[in-house]
């Protein structure tokens, strides 16, 4: 299942004509220093975002209006809350997150989780939406 995320992830991106990255997610590493979350940018375009971010503690709950986002763990543990769910992801799960689906993540690993983020169409920051959710924190 891996493989053939990676697989999939590899051929949008060289179908979008930008096949000119090829880099093992394993050797990216973040290129500043951070307290709690960090994004670093792969690849956008009006089709696609993708990122690879870091979160040593929380991301707080909130949906994306116009978005579906994918979450690949590569690193780390945690609970994400999706929906009214509280669910435990860790290093190779796929998560997909449809439009106007709150979510959040609690990191619990000792190492930060590390994701790669997909949203389609392109991402920007003014589709964050931070929401209260009555199942969050996780108890």
């Amino acid at each position: 299942m891996k493989q053939l995320f990676i697989t999939a992830l590899l051929l949008v991106i060289v179908k979008l004509g930008v096949g000119q990255f090829w880099q093992n997610a394993a050797d990216i590493v973040p290129n500043e220093e951070y307290d709690n979350i960090h994004v670093q940018k792969v690849h956008t375009s009006e089709e696609v975002s993708s990122f690879v971010i870091w979160v040593k503690n929380e991301v707080k709950p909130h949906h994306h209006g116009n978005h579906v986002e994918h979450v690949y763990v590569i690193e780390g543990y945690g609970t994400m809350l999706l929906g009214d769910e509280l669910k435990e992801v860790k290093a190779g799960d796929i998560i997909a997150i449809p439009p106007n689906i709150i979510h959040a993540v609690k990191t619990l690993s000792k190492t930060p989780l590390k994701v790669i983020s997909i949203q389609a169409p392109e991402f920007f920051n003014k589709d964050r939406n931070y929401v209260e959710s009555e199942n969050w924190p996780p108890k």
